[in-house]
């Protein structure tokens, strides 16, 4: 059985994801916002005393995709390499969708090539909560095959 993604809610910077398939892992979430997001964001953050939670619990988790188990799985949750491709496969084939359609739609109202924008693909990089240092922190697996094989691509990672 293969993995399959469906988007499922976006809330301030976080959309989530549900995952199918054979995998015990049920849901995962990018984290993406924008500037004005993340100032709201911070004016109504519950520091329970501790003046660095926001940079550590949300700051961190910026450009990055943390995921969920529906099982006894152990903490933190940590993606492996074959579910990160299949989730970046998922979004480049949903982006290249969405630009067929805006092609489409630009060339039925006649829309001139100088006025027509396109998004650009946002890949973001598999994280997990690490609880020693409490912050979100990139995959040891990832940060050592992005120095190796650089993407030379429309994507951008974040």
């Amino acid at each position: 059985m293969t993995t399959t993604f469906k988007w499922f809610c976006s809330y301030f910077d976080t959309v989530e994801y549900k995952v199918f398939g054979s995998t015990p892992v049920r849901s995962l979430e990018i984290h993406h916002g924008s500037e004005d997001c993340l100032n709201y964001m911070k004016s109504i953050h519950n520091y329970n005393g501790d003046p660095t939670s926001f940079d550590r619990e949300v700051v961190s988790a910026q450009g990055g995709a943390s995921i969920h188990y529906s099982e006894g799985q152990g903490l933190p949750y940590h993606w492996t390499p074959e579910l990160y491709d299949a989730f970046v496969s998922y979004l480049r084939a949903r982006h290249e969708y969405s630009q067929r359609q805006t092609v489409n739609m630009y060339d039925r109202y006649g829309v001139p090539q100088e006025a027509r924008h396109f998004e650009t693909l946002f890949i973001p990089r598999p994280i997990f909560f690490n609880f020693d240092t409490r912050q979100y922190e990139t995959e040891p697996w990832f940060r050592e095959l992005s120095v190796a094989s650089p993407v030379a691509d429309t994507a951008q990672f974040c």
